[in-house]
């Protein structure tokens, strides 16, 4: 080979050479990546995985989501179940411990036909039976209880009165339906069996009418505020027909009259029947021990009606606010009446001032 050619074919290896090490340079760069170090993200918020939000079904409330470590200790009970929520003598704290400890049990283990076996809606208040058996009645209690401090045990209470629901039994498909209706959920899927049992109960073939008032009341409420006039004209009946039931049957229970009677009202003034309206409240007033109805009655009377300020003033000094309000508002008028000394303006002045204090309208002034 000529020196020409080999000063050639020496420059082409060495140009190779540096062509084959550009191209596995970063083959290099990968291999020694593990190497480089750590850099700093650019926020300090840890980072969460996103919650995956289980879709809601009709037995969103059968799922067991406690242990029975949720099921509170005696001192709970103690504390709570007590008069005027807990009749006296009707059951015990013990009671309760113990038939939620063995609820919870029976539901964790959920063995076929465990509800219809080791639970009865029957049996009276208070210890276990013999067999071992749950008086739903003491469950349903406990259920109330655990409501109204639901970081005690939420789920447990939720899970207790689907039970009941599930077991037709009047005071827990009443309760549920009425947290869904207050939630503004009665008409998801997660409520259906509580709207289903409501319905029932409602129903002109229902053959135990004790809670037949109530169960038409809250199915009134249902369709007062679908906000339609169609929702109004149902709703005007299922009111109409609660006071009927309640009316044929004496020993019925109508506790959510005060309810029932309020969104009536509502309901016919939304209609531009104010005299209907102030008819129902006229009779609610005088028959029941409610200052919401005193209150929205007085408001529906003329100013120089003799019964409006008496109303005003019972719904006032029981805390509503709109009527405190109101009666603020009467005094500071009066005030500013002429002809009155300066210890009468002032002694209007401090009832106006106290009326609103009341209302929580004092700052304002």
């Amino acid at each position: 080979m000529s020196a020409p050619y080999v000063r050639h074919f020496m420059r082409l290896s060495s140009s190779l050479h540096l062509y084959r090490q550009a191209a596995i340079r970063p083959t290099k760069i990968i291999y020694h990546a593990g190497r480089i170090p750590h850099l700093r993200p650019l926020t300090s918020t840890p980072f969460r995985p996103a919650k995956v939000r289980v879709p809601l079904h009709r037995n969103t409330f059968a799922q067991v989501r406690f242990t029975l470590a949720d099921v509170p200790p005696l001192s709970f009970w103690t504390s709570n179940a007590r008069p005027p929520l807990i009749p006296a003598g009707e059951v015990s704290p013990d009671e309760f411990l113990a038939a939620c400890r063995r609820y919870a049990s029976l539901a964790i283990e959920d063995a076929p036909g465990w509800r219809q076996r080791d639970l009865s809606t029957t049996a009276s208040r208070g210890n276990l039976g013999n067999d071992g058996t749950i008086p739903f009645s003491t469950l349903h209690y406990a259920s109330i209880l655990l409501m109204r401090s639901p970081a005690a045990g939420g789920h447990l209470a939720t899970h207790i009165l689907h039970t009941g629901v599930t077991l037709n039994y009047a005071p827990s498909v009443l309760t549920m339906a009425r947290l869904g209706l207050k939630a503004g959920k009665l008409d998801g899927l997660q409520f259906s069996p509580a709207k289903e049992a409501l319905e029932r109960l409602a129903s002109a073939r229902n053959r135990d009418p004790h809670y037949r008032p109530d169960a038409l009341t809250l199915m009134g409420l249902l369709h007062a505020r679908q906000g339609t006039s169609a929702g109004d004209e149902r709703a005007l009946r299922f009111f109409g027909g609660a006071s009927e039931a309640a009316a044929r049957e004496p020993g019925a229970a109508w506790q959510w009259r005060p309810s029932a009677v309020l969104e009536q009202s509502r309901t016919y003034i939304r209609r531009k029947q104010a005299d209907r309206a102030r008819e129902v409240l006229r009779v609610a007033a005088r028959e029941l021990d409610n200052a919401d109805v005193c209150f929205e009655y007085a408001m529906l009377l003329p100013v120089d009606d003799p019964e409006r300020m008496p109303m005003l003033e019972r719904a006032a000094v029981s805390g509503v606010e709109g009527a405190a309000r109101e009666m603020g508002r009467i005094e500071a008028l009066r005030a500013k009446e002429e002809g009155l000394s300066s210890a009468e303006r002032r002694e209007r002045e401090v009832l106006a001032d106290e009326w609103l204090g009341i209302a929580g309208d004092k700052a304002l002034l």
